[in-house]
């Protein structure tokens, strides 16, 4: 029994199953829908499988049995199919805002295609008079979405002419007829069966387009409209050459632009730095930073341009050098040469207090904010390695900042080469070069993890590693090996390794 206060009719969907098949044409002609997408047979067939999978296939000619079709996709859905009827339109009209005659309008032959925008203005100008029937549940909906494959026009091949008369027709007195050529020599003009398929891309590419929101139309130079990112990040240029160059740069090859352009924090930086060379032909950019206010870092950057070039590898890599000086001519530069080392992140990968594991990203983190307290610090010694302190803003030294006991007096010998080693130790032998390198990467790791305990037992094992001759030979090199017998550290074993 139907409640008194329902404020809406029922309505009564008949046990009927409807599939829906979204035709990528508009169907005039239900018979030529029908054959499109395989004939009446096809389509009972169809509709009878109860397999879930199951996919019909479509094809625009369907008269050429040759003619590859588009794979339907099932889709799940659940429906109602409705059927809605409107009064019919009487096709008279008259003028708007006049009392002329009424007029027969030209009234559309195809009725079974009536406008959508005709049949939604009919329900609202009668809201009282149309009528709601349900047809029945749709729960299967098929949709063509796939490419089509590239199609092979058939027509002119004896081949497919052969397949098309004699195998189709699926008669056994017709397929007796089938002649094909056995021979092995392939003629001039011969026909080939078409391949299956030519693509298996069967998802349209998203070929939209659609302009980054940060380009904006800017004028140049010269006043022509160009395209510009306002949000890029700014590029620097820094004027490197090969450590193999034969000669060096005495100017700037180029400048972003004018020196005198330039805003005056950036001319200010420019000025002091060229000073600075003056004095230090090869600097490090940490040194120039410990050296500059820190309102003007954003600068520093934007002025090495102006004021010098560097090295891409070799002795004096990561340095700015002065226009015009060649450290590789001159032996009294090897004081400029630097040492580069790896800092990996390092640190506890288990929390002491909770226990919970440590994640790299959360060392590295960690490791960076100490770098940045050291920069917010201002503290003006982070180039200089005293073999006390270890600061993480850096990675590079340079011989003149190194303080170290051990090291100074290592790097402070006159027995260096008479030809710079472009490549690797710069003026300095492989011996020296090799020593120092240890010995200083042996101090960085104990500094940076807090391992350099036992003060005696360290010099002891860097005085040994100090004895190594400062020009290794193969007929010397047997001054590194150790006997497993001598009571010497494990730290001076590693040493001694990693120098051969």
């Amino acid at each position: 029994d139907q409640p008194d206060h329902d404020v809406a009719p029922w309505l009564y969907v008949p046990p009927y199953p409807v599939v829906s098949v979204e035709h990528p044409c508009i169907v005039k002609n239900i018979d030529n829908g029908i054959k499109s997408l395989g004939g009446g047979a096809v389509l009972d067939k169809f509709l009878l499988s109860e397999n879930q999978n199951k996919t019909i296939g479509l094809s625009l000619r369907p008269e050429d049995r040759m003619a590859k079709p588009i794979m339907s996709r099932f889709v799940q859905q659940d429906n109602l199919v409705l059927k809605v009827t409107v009064p019919k339109r009487t096709g008279r009209r008259r003028r708007k805002g006049t009392d002329g005659p009424w007029e027969d309008a030209p009234v559309s032959q195809d009725a079974h295609h009536t406008d959508p925008k005709i049949m939604l203005r009919s329900l609202r100008d009668n809201p009282h008079v149309y009528s709601i029937q349900p047809i029945g549940h749709a729960g299967e909906y098929h949709r063509f979405r796939t490419l089509p494959d590239f199609q092979y026009a058939a027509s002119a091949s004896e081949f497919a002419r052969k397949i098309r008369d004699n195998i189709m027709p699926f008669q056994l007195s017709k397929l007796k007829e089938l002649k094909l050529s056995d021979t092995k020599v392939h003629e001039p003009g011969q026909d080939y069966c078409p391949p299956p398929s030519y693509t298996n891309m069967n998802v349209p590419l998203i070929y939209s387009y659609r302009q980054n929101p940060a380009v904006k139309i800017t004028q140049d130079d010269s006043g022509k409209n160009v395209l510009t990112n306002v949000k890029a990040i700014r590029g620097f240029v820094v004027h490197t050459i090969d450590a193999h160059a034969p000669d060096v740069h005495h100017a700037p090859p180029f400048l972003p632009k004018p020196e005198h352009e330039l805003d005056s924090i950036t001319q200010e930086v420019v000025q002091k730095i060229r000073a600075m060379l003056e004095e230090r032909p090869v600097m490090t950019r940490r040194y120039i930073k410990n050296h500059l206010p820190p309102r003007v870092f954003d600068a520093q950057r934007t002025a090495y341009p102006y004021v010098g070039y560097s090295f891409r590898s070799g002795p004096w890599r990561d340095t700015l050098v002065k226009y015009g000086v060649d450290p590789r001519k001159d032996p009294k530069y090897r004081i400029y040469q630097t040492v580069m080392f790896k800092m990996n992140v390092t640190g506890e990968r288990q929390n002491k207090e909770t226990g919970e594991h440590v994640s790299w990203l959360d060392m590295n983190r960690k490791w960076r904010q100490k770098a940045k307290a050291i920069n917010d610090s201002q503290n003006k010694e982070t180039h200089v390695f005293d073999g006390k302190n270890f600061f993480p803003d850096g990675k590079v030294w340079q011989i003149c900042d190194i303080t170290d006991p051990t090291l100074k007096e290592i790097l402070s010998t006159d027995n260096i080469r008479s030809d710079c080693d472009i490549d690797y130790s710069g003026w300095f032998h492989n011996g020296t070069w090799a020593k120092t390198k240890i010995i200083m990467r042996t101090k960085l790791s104990g500094l940076k993890n807090g391992t350099n305990t036992d003060v005696a037992l360290d010099a002891a094992a860097y005085a040994a590693c100090s004895e190594i001759p400062d020009i290794l030979t193969k007929e010397n090199v047997a001054r590194t090996y150790l006997k497993a017998r001598d009571k010497v550290p494990q730290k001076l074993f590693k040493m001694m390794e990693e120098i051969r």
